[in-house]
């Protein structure tokens, strides 16, 4: 064969901008359908009453929406691998490009669209408050646990209010929260087998875990699972839903925070959450390294 009639190795551009492109259109069908429901939640936004308990308006909080992006980033692997077989014979390895750099391009490709659908998302939900004449952002008195332990006993303790509203770094929440479970997801789908297998095993051990933390009867695996509850909810929220819970006072049930987020606490979570996936990913992607 005439060295001209082989095809010479494509550039990373462009096989980035394939990817982008291949990708785009395996996820055309999920993002429609998306973007239609976010467009009728848009549209029926203003003429919907008391939709928030007690007349209250709503409240767009980045701590909830860091969980709802955590959602779609945990299925959208699904999408960007659809129709291909990362282990057996598929269209993806017949491109003349090492096989484990076309996977993590292939993540990435995907990354960037789901970067674009958390965006569209989280402009809708603003916009649809906006209209709705809610709040964008907290601003609130929080009330601080003095005692945790004594919290848990069922008695309150002291409660003194914190002035309490959104810091700016919470609003990248959904976005680093959805880039570490979609990191993770990726890996997951791409460096096993049988991920279904290993994702029910998984879950049912998360089960059987949670149950054993929740009886208390062995102390180092609650305290163990209440450490990595924490650090996960660090990532989605920031912090807030690990610090929050509801205290009795005056026979009245109310929240009430062991402590409030803090920009270090969850930078320090979210650079551990990264750099654990993004090695995730790499170590699975190598997997499918030629020869």
């Amino acid at each position: 064969m005439k060295a001209s009639a082989i095809a010479p190795t494509p550039s990373i551009k462009a096989v980035v901008m394939e990817q982008l492109r291949v990708v785009g259109l395996a996820l055309r069908r999920e993002g429609l359908v998306l973007c239609a429901g976010l467009v009728a939640f848009l549209l029926i936004q203003p003429f919907v009453e008391d939709v928030a308990p007690e007349g209250r308006p709503l409240v767009v909080d980045p701590a909830d929406l860091g969980y709802v992006a955590v959602l779609v980033a945990l299925v959208a692997p699904l999408g960007v691998w659809k129709g291909e077989r990362p282990f057996g014979e598929s269209q993806l390895w017949t491109v003349p490009v090492d096989h484990a750099r076309h996977a993590r391009l292939k993540i990435a490709a995907g990354w960037v669209w789901l970067m674009a659908v958390v965006t569209f998302g989280y402009l809708a939900i603003v916009l649809a408050v906006n209209l709705s004449g809610g709040m964008v952002g907290m601003d609130e008195t929080r009330l601080l646990i003095a005692d945790p332990g004594l919290a848990r006993s069922g008695v309150a303790g002291p409660l003194p209010g914190e002035p309490w509203s959104t810091q700016p770094w919470q609003w990248v929440l959904p976005f680093t929260a959805a880039t570490a479970v979609y990191l993770a997801a990726s890996a997951f789908l791409i460096g096993l087998r049988r991920p279904v297998m290993w994702g029910v095993s998984c879950w049912l051990a998360f089960l059987g875990v949670g149950s054993l933390a929740e009886s208390g009867r062995v102390p180092w695996v609650r305290t163990a699972a209440d450490t990595i509850f924490y650090l996960f909810d660090l990532l989605g929220s920031g912090g807030s839903e690990a610090a929050r819970m509801s205290v009795l006072v005056d026979g009245e049930w109310v929240r009430a925070w062991a402590r409030l987020p803090t920009l270090g606490s969850w930078a320090a979570a979210t650079a551990m959450w990264l750099g654990l996936t993004g090695v995730a990913v790499w170590a699975a992607s190598a997997r499918h390294r030629e020869g």
